[in-house]
């Protein structure tokens, strides 16, 4: 039976900057397919992508925070969980008639 495992991390910059990063492995057939990638929103409009045929899984550190490192992407990071704290909606893409945001 097909298996999918799938992590994201994700944050903003002060300057409005939309950053998602995805790692996971897809498990079907006895075969194993890992991967990993990240997309980068500015908030100038731009988007940025990058991805790996490896897979990353973020560490957990005793503090409740996530470490995540892919030297392939050129990604190194420490995520603290957030819940409640803020109420953030950031505009990733718009067209005249498709509209994608990202909330936090």
């Amino acid at each position: 039976m097909p298996a999918l495992a799938k992590w994201y991390l994700d944050g903003v910059t002060p300057a409005g900057d939309v950053f998602i990063g995805y790692t996971g492995e897809l498990r079907v057939l006895g075969l194993r397919i890992p991967w990993s990638e990240w997309t980068l929103f500015s908030a100038a409009g731009a988007i940025e992508q990058r991805a790996v045929w490896r897979r990353s899984i973020p560490a957990e550190d005793p503090g409740g925070c996530f470490r995540w490192s892919v030297p392939a992407l050129s990604v190194e990071g420490i995520w603290r969980r957030t819940t409640g704290t803020t109420s953030l909606t950031v505009p990733l893409l718009e067209t005249p008639d498709t509209r994608i945001v990202w909330e936090l």
